[in-house]
């Protein structure tokens, strides 16, 4: 019976279904509905426990099947995202009702030259060979957007990717429907594949230009409230990722990396160049001083079972963004947490989640910490740390700086420095 479904699970699809959903509820230690725990200034937040929405997303594959049989083929992916926040649904609509975005759509082809087949090319919008941190739900390698490119050109020594990546969105709170194609930024993404020290080493060199002008800047009202001046500019990304896939029963995998100008974001859009403080109502604007921009990303995570009933995942990130001003100019992110999982049973598990967010926010002159505790007896399909489907329920507890206060936990824990949390939750992907 194996046989039979491994073979059939090798034979060509036509049609391929992937996805990834979580959904649940949970509600604050008043008794009110949920609010995420997320320190002012960080990326993400560690996740456990702490993810007050319904989301999932839904991928469709159609591959070609050539019935030349010589061996080229074209496949083409269609993702959806939809996004349910705080816990509403249908009794919501016009309010916080379901969201739903398209976030890939491409095409790629494979086996084009014979005496190289491993050679691809794509075009489209895509998920472009991402590398995130489970724990804290964070692509931090990320150069996803809308462009093509060629994959995988074998060197001999290692394989080479080149893409061209761009996008012209610019981040809410920022309104250019007036100077359509007046903005975009352009990224040539370059990365060498080579196997080193026990594992997969990427290199990563990304030189962008922003092309740019002024914009208005808006409130949640929709008013106008300033206008702020996008320079057109070149930087440049460099980077590296290095996997190993066999370490302890499980992987460890460390980066680093580096902008500076219009690659200071690390990332093939706009954002991050001018955000929103979670804690005002109105946009805060942090335009950089393009030229004189830079950050810095180091990352650490690993998934380790040193035995059969235990299994554990660890992070640590230390990023430092520096918006080009001549004064106050860094935001800088330190993090460090832990989930490690006791297996009681096949199908039985208990999880506890442990993270600390350190920030030190110059421009906003504060600095503080948010620690997160997690508890969550889980039911799982097997003792392995990313068994999935997992049905969960949670206990949450989080303790944060008074330069935080006001900002974190919602309007129930707005005049505290701590919050609890509790809840149901199922995960899963396919």
């Amino acid at each position: 019976m194996d046989y039979i479904l491994q073979k059939v699970s090798e034979e060509p699809k036509s049609f391929e279904f992937h996805g990834y959903l979580r959904a649940g509820f949970g509600v604050n230690g008043k008794g009110g509905r949920q609010v995420g725990f997320q320190a002012p200034g960080a990326i993400r937040k560690y996740r456990l426990g702490n993810e007050a929405d319904m989301y999932c997303t839904l991928a469709f594959v159609n591959n070609w099947l050539n019935p030349a049989d010589d061996g080229f083929h074209v496949k083409t992916l269609v993702r959806f995202a939809l996004e349910t926040p705080q816990f509403f649904t249908f009794d919501a609509v016009g309010l916080e009702a379901l969201e739903i975005a398209l976030r890939e759509a491409y095409g790629q082809a494979g086996h084009v030259i014979k005496s190289a087949p491993e050679i691809k090319f794509w075009a489209g919008q895509r998920f472009y060979r991402r590398h995130d941190v489970h724990m804290i739900d964070w692509f931090f390698f990320d150069m996803s957007g809308y462009g093509g490119g060629v994959e995988d050109i074998d060197l001999g020594f290692g394989k080479l990717s080149v893409a061209y990546i761009g996008t012209s969105l610019l981040p809410n709170g920022l309104n250019n429907s007036e100077e359509i194609g007046l903005f975009a930024k352009n990224n040539l993404d370059i990365r060498l594949n080579v196997q080193a020290l026990r594992g997969e080493l990427v290199l990563w060199l990304n030189p962008s230009r922003i092309q740019g002008g002024d914009v208005d800047i808006v409130n949640e009202m929709g008013e106008t409230i300033g206008t702020s001046s996008f320079g057109s500019a070149n930087g440049m990304a460099a980077g590296l990722v290095h996997t190993r896939p066999k370490f302890f029963g499980g992987y460890n995998k460390v980066s680093v990396q580096y902008g500076v100008s219009a690659g200071a974001n690390l990332s093939a859009s706009m954002f991050n160049f001018v955000s929103r403080d979670m804690g005002d109502s109105d946009l805060t604007v942090r335009n950089p001083n393009l030229s004189d921009s830079w950050q810095l990303r180091i990352t650490e995570n690993a998934v380790i079972q040193p035995a059969e009933n235990f299994s554990i995942g660890g992070v640590i990130v230390a990023q430092i963004t520096d918006n080009g001003l001549s004064s106050d100019s860094q935001l800088r992110w330190y993090s460090i947490g832990a989930r490690p999982i006791w297996h009681a049973t096949k199908y039985l598990a208990l999880a506890l989640e442990a993270g600390v967010d350190y920030i030190d926010d110059q421009p906003n002159a504060r600095s503080g910490y948010l620690a997160k505790f997690t508890v969550a007896p889980q039911v799982v399909t097997g003792k392995r740390f990313f068994a999935r489907p997992n049905i969960r329920t949670y206990f949450t507890a989080a303790k944060w700086s008074d330069d935080f206060k006001g900002i974190l936990g919602g309007d129930a824990h707005s005049d505290d420095t701590y919050g609890l949390a509790m809840g149901v939750q199922v995960e899963n992907w396919w």
